[in-house]
Protein backbone atom coordinates (compact mmCIF):
# COMPACT_ATOMS: atom_id res chain seq x y z
CA UNK A 1 0.00 0.00 0.00
CA UNK A 2 1.12 3.15 -0.92
CA UNK A 3 1.62 5.42 2.50
CA UNK A 4 2.40 8.38 1.19
CA UNK A 5 -0.68 8.43 -1.52
CA UNK A 6 -3.08 7.78 1.70
CA UNK A 7 -1.70 9.89 4.07
CA UNK A 8 -1.48 12.99 1.78
CA UNK A 9 -5.44 12.51 0.31
CA UNK A 10 -6.09 16.44 -0.30
CA UNK A 11 -9.60 17.59 -1.74
CA UNK A 12 -11.17 20.82 -2.17
CA UNK A 13 -14.48 22.00 -0.68
CA UNK A 14 -16.47 21.50 -4.19
CA UNK A 15 -20.72 21.96 -4.39
CA UNK A 16 -22.30 19.32 -6.75
CA UNK A 17 -22.37 20.55 -10.16
CA UNK A 18 -24.10 18.98 -13.44
CA UNK A 19 -22.69 17.13 -15.36
CA UNK A 20 -22.73 17.83 -19.28
CA UNK A 21 -25.75 16.66 -21.16
CA UNK A 22 -23.40 14.72 -23.52
CA UNK A 23 -19.82 12.78 -23.58
CA UNK A 24 -19.13 13.20 -26.97
CA UNK A 25 -18.94 16.34 -29.61
CA UNK A 26 -18.54 16.72 -33.35
CA UNK A 27 -16.13 19.68 -33.73
CA UNK A 28 -17.00 21.57 -37.27
CA UNK A 29 -14.31 24.48 -36.90
CA UNK A 30 -11.81 26.24 -34.25
CA UNK A 31 -10.10 29.50 -35.12
CA UNK A 32 -9.10 32.73 -34.00
CA UNK A 33 -10.58 35.95 -35.40
CA UNK A 34 -8.93 38.90 -35.22
CA UNK A 35 -9.71 42.98 -36.88
CA UNK A 36 -7.40 45.26 -37.12
CA UNK A 37 -10.22 48.08 -37.39
CA UNK A 38 -13.23 48.12 -34.97
CA UNK A 39 -15.04 45.41 -34.68
CA UNK A 40 -18.72 44.72 -36.38
CA UNK A 41 -20.26 40.95 -36.56
CA UNK A 42 -23.27 39.86 -37.44
CA UNK A 43 -24.51 35.82 -37.49
CA UNK A 44 -28.20 34.40 -38.22
CA UNK A 45 -29.92 31.16 -37.25
CA UNK A 46 -27.51 28.27 -37.58
CA UNK A 47 -27.19 24.42 -37.45
CA UNK A 48 -24.31 24.49 -34.89
CA UNK A 49 -23.10 25.66 -31.40
CA UNK A 50 -20.66 28.18 -31.07
CA UNK A 51 -18.36 28.42 -28.24
CA UNK A 52 -16.74 32.39 -28.53
CA UNK A 53 -13.62 33.47 -25.58
CA UNK A 54 -13.09 37.34 -26.00
CA UNK A 55 -8.90 37.44 -26.31
CA UNK A 56 -8.18 40.60 -26.35
CA UNK A 57 -10.41 44.33 -26.85
CA UNK A 58 -13.62 44.95 -25.47
CA UNK A 59 -17.08 45.23 -27.02
CA UNK A 60 -20.48 44.67 -27.04
CA UNK A 61 -22.58 41.71 -27.76
CA UNK A 62 -26.30 41.39 -28.91
CA UNK A 63 -28.04 38.00 -28.54
CA UNK A 64 -31.74 37.65 -28.77
CA UNK A 65 -32.45 41.04 -27.19
CA UNK A 66 -29.97 40.54 -24.40
CA UNK A 67 -27.00 43.18 -24.02
CA UNK A 68 -23.66 41.44 -23.06
CA UNK A 69 -20.50 43.52 -22.59
CA UNK A 70 -17.40 41.28 -23.14
CA UNK A 71 -14.05 41.51 -23.11
CA UNK A 72 -10.72 39.13 -22.73
CA UNK A 73 -11.79 35.63 -20.86
CA UNK A 74 -15.15 36.37 -21.45
CA UNK A 75 -17.21 33.62 -22.74
CA UNK A 76 -20.32 32.96 -24.25
CA UNK A 77 -22.10 29.42 -25.64
CA UNK A 78 -24.35 30.56 -28.42
CA UNK A 79 -27.39 28.10 -29.18
CA UNK A 80 -28.26 27.66 -32.78
CA UNK A 81 -31.11 29.20 -32.48
CA UNK A 82 -29.78 32.72 -31.74
CA UNK A 83 -29.47 35.59 -33.59
CA UNK A 84 -26.60 37.93 -32.54
CA UNK A 85 -24.53 40.72 -33.59
CA UNK A 86 -21.21 42.40 -31.73
CA UNK A 87 -19.88 45.79 -32.29
CA UNK A 88 -16.72 47.69 -30.81
CA UNK A 89 -14.65 50.69 -31.17
CA UNK A 90 -11.63 49.08 -30.84
CA UNK A 91 -9.89 45.91 -32.84
CA UNK A 92 -10.94 42.67 -31.01
CA UNK A 93 -9.80 38.75 -31.37
CA UNK A 94 -11.38 35.49 -30.09
CA UNK A 95 -11.64 32.27 -30.04
CA UNK A 96 -14.86 30.48 -31.97
CA UNK A 97 -15.22 26.86 -31.77
CA UNK A 98 -18.53 25.59 -34.14
CA UNK A 99 -19.62 22.19 -33.01
CA UNK A 100 -22.30 19.73 -32.14
CA UNK A 101 -22.94 17.57 -29.35
CA UNK A 102 -23.41 13.83 -29.30
CA UNK A 103 -25.56 11.81 -30.39
CA UNK A 104 -28.12 14.51 -31.57
CA UNK A 105 -30.70 14.77 -28.61
CA UNK A 106 -33.60 16.59 -27.80
CA UNK A 107 -31.94 17.17 -24.23
CA UNK A 108 -28.86 18.15 -26.20
CA UNK A 109 -30.02 20.84 -28.27
CA UNK A 110 -31.24 22.44 -24.99
CA UNK A 111 -28.05 23.62 -23.54
CA UNK A 112 -28.53 26.99 -21.63
CA UNK A 113 -27.40 29.66 -23.23
CA UNK A 114 -23.90 31.36 -21.19
CA UNK A 115 -22.49 34.57 -21.15
CA UNK A 116 -19.46 34.73 -18.03
CA UNK A 117 -16.11 35.28 -17.86
CA UNK A 118 -13.65 32.67 -17.57
CA UNK A 119 -11.12 32.56 -14.16
CA UNK A 120 -9.00 29.75 -14.76
CA UNK A 121 -7.89 31.61 -17.30
CA UNK A 122 -4.51 29.23 -17.78
CA UNK A 123 -6.33 26.48 -18.47
CA UNK A 124 -8.80 28.44 -21.40
CA UNK A 125 -5.68 29.65 -23.05
CA UNK A 126 -3.67 26.12 -23.15
CA UNK A 127 -6.81 24.22 -24.50
CA UNK A 128 -7.52 26.85 -27.32
CA UNK A 129 -3.40 26.79 -27.93
CA UNK A 130 -3.48 23.06 -28.42
CA UNK A 131 -6.96 23.59 -30.57
CA UNK A 132 -5.03 25.84 -33.01
CA UNK A 133 -2.08 23.53 -33.17
CA UNK A 134 -4.29 20.03 -33.89
CA UNK A 135 -6.29 22.59 -36.87
CA UNK A 136 -3.61 22.29 -39.24
CA UNK A 137 -3.66 18.38 -38.92
CA UNK A 138 -6.42 16.68 -41.24
CA UNK A 139 -5.71 12.99 -39.63
CA UNK A 140 -8.16 11.23 -37.36
CA UNK A 141 -6.08 11.33 -34.18
CA UNK A 142 -5.89 15.05 -35.01
CA UNK A 143 -9.55 15.51 -34.78
CA UNK A 144 -9.86 13.06 -31.97
CA UNK A 145 -7.70 14.96 -29.94
CA UNK A 146 -9.21 18.10 -30.74
CA UNK A 147 -12.45 16.86 -30.09
CA UNK A 148 -11.61 15.86 -26.64
CA UNK A 149 -9.83 18.99 -26.03
CA UNK A 150 -12.98 21.26 -26.96
CA UNK A 151 -14.65 19.21 -24.60
CA UNK A 152 -12.61 19.92 -22.02
CA UNK A 153 -12.96 23.84 -22.60
CA UNK A 154 -16.96 23.63 -22.23
CA UNK A 155 -16.46 21.31 -19.15
CA UNK A 156 -14.51 24.13 -17.93
CA UNK A 157 -17.05 26.70 -19.08
CA UNK A 158 -19.88 24.72 -17.45
CA UNK A 159 -18.25 24.25 -14.42
CA UNK A 160 -17.99 28.35 -13.89
CA UNK A 161 -21.47 28.56 -14.85
CA UNK A 162 -22.74 26.58 -12.33
CA UNK A 163 -20.67 27.65 -9.62
CA UNK A 164 -21.13 29.69 -7.09
CA UNK A 165 -20.33 33.59 -7.32
CA UNK A 166 -16.52 33.46 -6.01
CA UNK A 167 -14.41 36.88 -4.23
CA UNK A 168 -11.91 38.16 -5.32
CA UNK A 169 -9.34 36.33 -3.05
CA UNK A 170 -11.06 33.39 -3.43
CA UNK A 171 -10.02 33.42 -6.79
CA UNK A 172 -6.29 34.02 -5.90
CA UNK A 173 -6.37 31.29 -3.09
CA UNK A 174 -7.68 28.69 -5.78
CA UNK A 175 -4.78 29.61 -8.06
CA UNK A 176 -2.13 29.87 -5.03
CA UNK A 177 -3.29 26.14 -4.18
CA UNK A 178 -2.58 25.21 -7.93
CA UNK A 179 0.93 26.66 -8.07
CA UNK A 180 1.75 25.21 -4.49
CA UNK A 181 0.25 21.74 -6.03
CA UNK A 182 2.74 22.31 -9.20
CA UNK A 183 5.61 22.72 -6.82
CA UNK A 184 6.48 26.22 -7.69
CA UNK A 185 5.79 28.00 -4.31
CA UNK A 186 6.78 25.71 -1.83
CA UNK A 187 8.99 27.79 -0.21
CA UNK A 188 6.27 30.78 -0.14
CA UNK A 189 5.15 31.51 4.03
CA UNK A 190 1.70 32.32 4.49
CA UNK A 191 2.64 35.69 5.59
CA UNK A 192 3.11 36.35 1.58
CA UNK A 193 0.68 34.27 0.40
CA UNK A 194 -2.03 36.51 2.48
CA UNK A 195 -0.44 39.58 1.27
CA UNK A 196 -1.31 39.02 -2.54
CA UNK A 197 -4.78 37.96 -1.85
CA UNK A 198 -4.69 40.91 0.53
CA UNK A 199 -6.04 39.94 3.55
CA UNK A 200 -4.76 39.60 6.51
CA UNK A 201 -3.31 36.29 8.01
CA UNK A 202 -6.57 35.53 10.64
CA UNK A 203 -8.72 36.46 7.56
CA UNK A 204 -6.66 34.70 4.55
CA UNK A 205 -6.18 31.13 6.96
CA UNK A 206 -9.63 31.44 7.88
CA UNK A 207 -10.53 31.28 3.75
CA UNK A 208 -8.00 29.07 3.06
CA UNK A 209 -9.65 26.62 5.54
CA UNK A 210 -13.07 26.58 4.36
CA UNK A 211 -11.56 25.59 0.48
CA UNK A 212 -8.78 23.64 1.25
CA UNK A 213 -10.06 21.72 4.16
CA UNK A 214 -6.74 22.39 6.51
CA UNK A 215 -4.65 25.73 7.48
CA UNK A 216 -2.90 26.92 4.92
CA UNK A 217 0.13 26.17 7.24
CA UNK A 218 -0.37 22.78 7.21
CA UNK A 219 -1.43 22.46 3.63
CA UNK A 220 2.47 23.64 2.82
CA UNK A 221 3.92 21.41 5.15
CA UNK A 222 2.29 18.55 3.27
CA UNK A 223 3.00 19.49 -0.04
CA UNK A 224 6.38 19.62 0.90
CA UNK A 225 6.56 16.13 2.53
CA UNK A 226 4.59 14.62 -0.53
CA UNK A 227 7.26 16.38 -2.76
CA UNK A 228 10.09 14.73 -0.14
CA UNK A 229 8.21 11.03 -0.66
CA UNK A 230 8.45 11.65 -4.47
CA UNK A 231 12.11 12.13 -4.40
CA UNK A 232 12.61 9.32 -1.93
CA UNK A 233 11.19 6.87 -4.30
CA UNK A 234 12.71 7.68 -7.38
CA UNK A 235 15.99 9.62 -6.65
CA UNK A 236 18.89 8.07 -4.86
CA UNK A 237 19.48 11.53 -3.71
CA UNK A 238 20.94 12.08 -0.08
CA UNK A 239 18.39 12.99 2.94
CA UNK A 240 20.13 16.17 3.04
CA UNK A 241 19.89 16.63 -0.58
CA UNK A 242 16.36 16.26 -0.62
CA UNK A 243 15.73 18.33 2.25
CA UNK A 244 17.38 21.42 0.91
CA UNK A 245 15.50 20.74 -2.42
CA UNK A 246 11.79 21.00 -0.92
CA UNK A 247 13.00 24.42 1.01
CA UNK A 248 14.74 22.70 4.40
CA UNK A 249 17.65 24.19 5.56
CA UNK A 250 17.63 22.32 8.79
CA UNK A 251 17.64 18.55 7.75
CA UNK A 252 16.77 17.71 11.69
CA UNK A 253 13.70 19.98 11.18
CA UNK A 254 13.19 18.50 8.26
CA UNK A 255 13.30 15.00 9.80
CA UNK A 256 10.77 15.68 12.20
CA UNK A 257 8.41 17.15 10.43
CA UNK A 258 8.68 14.42 7.79
CA UNK A 259 7.63 12.22 11.24
CA UNK A 260 4.82 14.03 11.92
CA UNK A 261 2.81 13.50 8.22
CA UNK A 262 4.18 10.39 7.71
CA UNK A 263 4.65 8.46 10.99
CA UNK A 264 8.23 7.42 10.21
CA UNK A 265 11.55 8.88 9.08
CA UNK A 266 12.72 9.52 6.13
CA UNK A 267 14.74 6.59 5.74
CA UNK A 268 12.27 4.03 6.98
CA UNK A 269 10.15 5.14 4.15
CA UNK A 270 12.89 4.74 1.15
CA UNK A 271 13.36 1.78 2.74
CA UNK A 272 9.98 0.77 2.84
CA UNK A 273 9.43 2.03 -0.68
CA UNK A 274 12.30 0.16 -2.38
Amino acid sequence: MDRCANSLHYSITVTQIPTLPFNRLKLLAALVHGTSRPWNWQASKRRYYNLWIGLEGHGTLECDDQSIEVGPNYALLLHPRSRVSGHSDVPVRNFSAHWLPLPMSEQAWELPQIAIRINEVDTAHALIQGLIRLSIFQDPLARQQSEWMLLQLLALVWREYHSPRESAADNIIYRQIERIRSGQDLFTSVDELSREANLSRIHYSRCFRRIANEPPNRFLIRQRIERACILLRNSNWTIETIAETIGYSDVYFFSRQFRQVMHTTPRKFRHEQA
